[in-house]
């Protein structure tokens, strides 16, 4: 059985919850029965991405490693996205590009693993190691290459900048 035929069949538009089929592999004489659990979702994201960002942080923990109260955390949070939304605008108002978003990185991010390459991440995938929302921004497949939006993470706000996607 090769894979383009368990391919067509498990994702079919047709499939439903307890379909099943038995297929024969000739070349092998083995036999396979597949049974649908879930229907089969093909994964549209792209096979990788390049994105740069500016973090503002927003503390949420004192120096020692403590919570902070929720009205701090909440007060931090709301300076955290003023600073975001101001660094949106300052990117439109010096003509919304790739390299305007360059220019604001050095000054203006606390991710310090990321200030040399102009807050570039490349090769971000449906497995890399990034916080959930960070990572689902980045690979989200409506994105276009320069899209730009403010993402909040357990970090604070990103302000997120969309520069390419690979195919599988």
């Amino acid at each position: 059985v090769g894979n383009e035929t368990v391919t067509n069949w498990l994702f079919s538009d047709e499939r439903q919850i307890s379909d099943k089929t038995v297929l024969h592999d000739e070349e092998t004489e083995s036999y396979y029965i597949i049974y649908v659990v879930k229907p089969a979702q093909r994964d549209e994201s792209p096979a990788f991405t390049s994105v740069r960002h500016i973090l503002i942080s927003a503390e949420t923990t004192d120096a020692s490693g403590n919570a902070l109260a929720q009205d701090k955390i909440d007060a931090n949070l709301a300076t955290a996205k003023a600073e975001a939304d101001k660094l949106l605008q300052t990117w439109k108002d010096n003509g919304a590009t790739e390299d305007a978003f360059v220019a604001l990185v050095a000054d203006n991010t606390d991710d310090t693993g990321s200030i040399q390459t102009g807050g570039l991440y490349d090769d971000v995938s449906a497995s890399s190691n990034y916080v959930p929302e960070f990572k689902n921004w980045a690979i989200d497949p409506v994105r276009k290459a320069g899209d730009v939006e403010i993402v909040k993470t357990e970090f604070g706000y990103h302000l997120m900048y969309f520069v390419s996607a690979s195919e599988y």
